[in-house]
């Protein structure tokens, strides 16, 4: 399983990657912001599971999540 947590917050990142890793997720990447998140989407491999912070530079969770939406490779 392949998690990608995406928040622009340092700490709250790596909790949550410690997080899913214990919970025994194969592996977790991470992005700093949502346009990292998006262009880690975009570029592949797919995660089965995105954990997103709503609120981020350059793009934000619920514009990540619109973009996501409106991608039918995504959607």
């Amino acid at each position: 399983m392949k998690v990608l947590v995406v928040d622009d917050d340092v700490v709250s990142r790596m909790v949550l990657m410690h997080l899913v890793d214990s919970a025994g997720a194969v592996e977790v990447a991470e992005a700093e912001d949502g346009l990292d998140g998006w262009e880690q989407l975009v570029r592949g491999p797919l995660p089965d599971l995105c954990f997103c912070d709503l609120r981020m530079p350059r793009l934000s969770g619920m514009e990540l999540l619109q973009r996501v939406k409106a991608d039918p490779a995504l959607a």
